[in-house]
């Protein structure tokens, strides 16, 4: 039974973070590639892990599944830990390897890890080597040609693509059956939930963490076709601040400069809130510094 304080709390969380999968099997979608993973789970082969796919698929998501069901059953008692390698830097990740193996942290999954620098990629790739036996390392990463080559070979790779229209259906049937959404979708009908999978299904939304927002959209009021649209992927916000084109101008010399800085800090340069749009915005300013360069 949930208590006040615990139905306060799910009440101010969206649905992507309410619904987050509790095991692998609540994972929709992506059966072939999380193939070898259950299997590793089963005999408990542990191998470090490269999740990839484009932004929205489900990589932390996946990656959380795991630790979920690794942490109990390899060591009961102990934790899983999470860096979020936007605000990365070679000082703050010796602390953290270091904190993990102090505190027995078991699953360490590094997200965006894109954006860790080559000598951040290096030291991870000593733990790698040195405590592959004792802990699980999750790398989740939307561009994993920006990994070096001798840690990226030494990771199982998993590569999650977009919801088929069949799994969309079904990720949308599983949210309206949880419990856990009940605050959310409980006033809405079947008839409401076959209005918003038709919706979905006339569009490209493919990807879990945007269907599930759009769902969000719609429980609150949004009609299902302008809730779908709302949370397109790279959808660019009526005026944003500052205009696209001003951006990738002030881009530029910040890429020009330093190719590697991470997301977190270009857009702090730039003044700009960190997201989808920001994200696309910064490949179009570096494909526009490679062409001017060639």
């Amino acid at each position: 039974m949930t208590t006040p304080r615990q139905q306060d709390r799910e009440m101010n969380r969206s649905l992507e973070n309410l619904l987050l999968p509790r095991s692998l099997d609540e994972v929709v979608g992506n059966a072939a590639a999380l193939k070898p993973v259950r299997a590793m789970l089963e005999r408990q082969l542990f191998r470090p892990l490269l999740i990839t796919g484009s932004y929205g698929n489900g990589k932390s998501c996946v990656a959380d599944a795991i630790a979920r069901t690794v942490v109990p059953a390899w060591a009961p008692g102990h934790t899983r830990s999470v860096f979020n390698c936007v605000d990365q830097n070679l000082k703050k990740l010796k602390y953290w390897f270091g904190e993990d193996s102090i505190c027995g942290s078991r699953v360490l999954i590094l997200d965006e890890a894109e954006q860790l620098s080559d000598a951040c990629q290096r030291l991870a790739l000593t733990h790698v080597k040195s405590y592959a036996d004792a802990q699980l390392y999750i790398f989740c990463t939307a561009e994993p040609d920006k990994l070096i080559e001798p840690l990226k070979s030494r990771l199982l790779r998993v590569h999650l693509r977009p919801l088929r229209p069949s799994e969309c259906r079904e990720l949308i049937e599983r949210a309206w059956k949880d419990e856990r959404a009940v605050a959310t979708l409980g006033g809405r009908s079947e008839e409401d939930r076959e209005n918003f999978i038709v919706a979905v299904l006339k569009s490209e939304l493919r990807q879990p963490r945007y269907i599930l927002n759009a769902l969000d959209s719609y429980a609150l009021g949004l009609p299902a076709n302008e809730a779908v649209q709302a949370n397109m992927p790279g959808k660019v916000e009526p005026e944003p601040t500052p205009t696209r084109d001003a951006a990738i101008r002030e881009m530029k010399p910040f890429l020009s400069k330093n190719p590697t800085i991470s997301h977190g800090d270009l857009a702090a340069e730039i003044g700009m809130e960190y997201g989808t749009t920001f994200r696309d915005w910064r490949k179009q300013a570096e494909k526009e510094l490679a062409e001017e360069r060639a």
